[in-house]
């Protein structure tokens, strides 16, 4: 069995190289290359690579990004015409729900006037 095929399996600790555990049959493996170096190099030198040296250009874009600005004039008027149009989109939210309910109350059957005790009733059965 070669090193760099070589599993681990997670549930029983078995050691293949097939793709199910062949004692438990799990699925559930780890390469034992995880952990064991098979060339000889340091396993810190193969895990992490070597970044690319920064671009000045990128790094320049980056910063020029990321980098807080001063306000121009105009973006404070900006801020507060959007605020005044959402301010103002609501409003006439709100004006045009308002009249729709009222539309609706005034098309809604009116409720019968409760009659006034003994008026109607020849039996009686009123004043119970």
């Amino acid at each position: 069995m070669k090193l760099t095929t070589s599993r681990l399996c997670l549930d029983c600790d078995e050691v293949h190289d097939e793709p199910h555990c062949p004692s438990c049959g799990s699925e559930s493996f780890a390469f034992l290359t995880r952990w064991v170096d098979p060339g000889g190099q340091r396993p810190a030198a193969r895990l992490k690579p070597a970044l690319p040296a920064p671009d000045s250009e990128r790094l320049e874009a980056v910063r020029a990004l990321t980098a807080p600005g001063p306000s121009s004039p105009g973006a404070m008027r900006r801020t507060l015409g959007a605020l005044a149009g959402l301010a103002t989109v609501g409003v006439a939210h709100w004006i045009w729900t308002s009249s729709r309910e009222a539309a609706r109350r005034d098309q809604a059957p009116a409720a019968p006037a409760p009659r006034p005790p003994g008026a109607g009733s020849t039996d009686g059965s009123d004043l119970l």
